[in-house]
């Protein structure tokens, strides 16, 4: 997965400049809770084409349905390697535009024998930062003028996966084996994407689970020789806790 595969780096290089101690008990306790999905079941073989059709693909892409648009959800992930371990767990809400997009994440990192805890926040098209490394702290804020500036902060900046870029990979790849288990109002997909002969991929599985037709969580598991990727996606629609921005100035800029 080309986005997933870059949360390391990403989050190695750059999000090092986001750090936030206490909030207040809302911000805090809103990040106590994880994103958990049940992928139980006795499943059973099926095809691609089929995965495709339920999830209605058109053009190798996912035509916008109710089965996979989500109002917001909460995810959580871990990224273990030999330079560095990587826990966040945050919340995504979406509105009717761009501009009521909001967010909440936090991450605890252990890089080169540094820990660092770090926070950020989008709240009317503003990601907030707060930084605080080896003695020094910033507050940024960051303004976006297009939902498209906003992806690429959130994408480049924090290295936060997407349902969209989950489901896009699963498209895009043909090798894949499809399980499925469907019990009255579930249904689970289970996928395992076959690696080509020399790729640095293994171990990828990636289980979807619906109710109703729609879309309840994601579940990923991917590893990547010495490192290993965890992603869990579950939908929620509740509120998102902010702390106080007053004393955030504009990034700078080159």
């Amino acid at each position: 997965m080309k986005k997933i595969k870059n949360i390391l780096l990403a989050l190695i290089l750059v999000p090092c400049m986001f750090l936030l101690t206490a909030c207040g008990d809302d911000v805090e306790k809103q990040f106590k809770e994880t994103a958990s999905i049940n992928t139980e079941g006795t499943y059973t073989e099926t095809t691609k084409t089929e995965l495709n059709n339920y999830l209605g693909v058109a053009n190798n892409q996912v035509v916008e349905n109710e089965k996979t648009t989500l109002k917001g959800y909460r995810i959580t992930g871990s990224i273990v390697s030999e330079e560095a371990s990587i826990e966040y767990n945050g919340i995504v809400s979406f509105g009717e535009t761009f501009a009521d997009t909001k967010m909440a994440i936090k991450m605890n990192m252990a890089i080169e024998g540094q820990q660092i805890q770090s926070e950020a926040y989008v709240k009317d098209s503003v990601m907030y930062m707060h930084s605080e490394m080896q003695g020094m702290e910033m507050k940024y804020k960051m303004p976006f003028l297009t939902g498209e500036e906003m992806d690429e902060a959130i994408d480049d900046e924090i290295g936060l996966a997407s349902i969209e870029d989950i489901l896009e990979e699963i498209i895009a790849n043909d090798d894949v084996t499809v399980k499925v288990f469907i019990d009255g109002a579930t249904t689970k997909y289970e996928i395992k994407e076959n690696m080509v002969a020399g790729a640095l991929e293994s171990g990828l599985v990636t289980y979807l689970v619906f109710e109703n037709d729609v879309l309840q969580g994601i579940q990923y598991t991917l590893e990547v020789e010495s490192e290993v990727i965890n992603i869990t996606i579950q939908n929620y629609e509740g509120k998102i806790s902010y702390p106080s921005f007053d004393d955030y100035a504009l990034l700078p800029t080159a």
